[in-house]
């Protein structure tokens, strides 16, 4: 069954949405998996697990979205003013919210601190749960290529977002970071037309608010969190999916 995604009526009240932006990139995701963990195990500490990053320099370009000091859900930025997430994050539109972006802290997610920028449009991808997020500016802050390759069954990738530390859906105040392992492709009742990624966890599991974070591997986005179980199973929407609408909306070609 999918994580649940951001609240919808959350989304609705009044406030500025926050948009943080981390500066540097991450090194590659590692082309070796580390050995798996008992299923299970780590409940208490999550992406749910993984690891936290601590310096700025650790992070690739993740962006967390939220509303009123709280975080919501996670993205990445694809070209100077668009930033990659998940659909159900930012639908109904949010136009013209006010956005902060903070590129000096990652250890803390700090709303409202930092340059103000304006949303100008979402657009929403053609297959399953995606979306991009149009500011009106170009924030400094790390841009990371994106790829029209689809994972493939064993491949290990990085996760990150500012999602849920545990599986009761503890809010993650701090950006994180695990592995996960490509495992199938599989269909959603939620998105009829998307065969989404399915991956599972070496060493984290993506939760509420880590929803529209980036699946990293070689220094590029793969696909969009839509959600899972906060344990061990992680779905995906690739970035292949929608690599024609991806390119044209943002103007920057997939590297493969």
């Amino acid at each position: 069954m999918l994580s649940r995604p951001c609240s919808r009526a959350s989304r609705r009240t009044a406030g500025a949405l926050a948009l943080v932006l981390s500066s540097l990139l991450l090194p590659a995701a590692a082309g070796s998996a580390a050995p798996a963990e008992p299923a299970g195990s780590g409940d208490g500490t999550m992406v749910v697990g993984g690891e936290e990053v601590g310096r700025v320099e650790e992070n690739p370009g993740a962006v967390a979205l939220g509303l009123k000091g709280n975080p919501q859900c996670t993205g990445a930025r694809v070209a100077p003013r668009w930033v990659l997430t998940a659909r159900h994050c930012v639908e109904p539109t949010w136009e013209g919210d006010s956005i902060a972006v903070d590129t000096a802290d990652t250890r803390t997610v700090v709303f409202g601190k930092g340059p103000r920028a304006k949303i100008v449009r979402a657009a929403y991808a053609p297959v399953g749960d995606m979306a991009l997020v149009e500011l009106d500016g170009e924030p400094a802050g790390p841009v990371l290529p994106w790829t029209d390759r689809l994972p493939r069954r064993g491949d290990v990738f990085t996760v990150i977002g500012w999602g849920s530390t545990s599986i009761e859906g503890d809010a993650g105040l701090r950006l994180r970071r695990g592995t996960q392992r490509m495992d199938r492709f599989e269909g959603t009742s939620n998105f009829p037309d998307l065969k989404a990624a399915v991956l599972t966890r070496i060493t984290g599991s993506g939760c509420m608010g880590d929803s529209g974070g980036p699946l990293l591997r070689e220094g590029k986005v793969w696909g969009a969190y839509l959600g899972g179980d906060c344990r061990s199973v992680n779905f995906y929407t690739t970035t292949a999916d929608n690599a024609s609408w991806i390119s044209r909306t943002t103007g920057v070609p997939p590297v493969r």
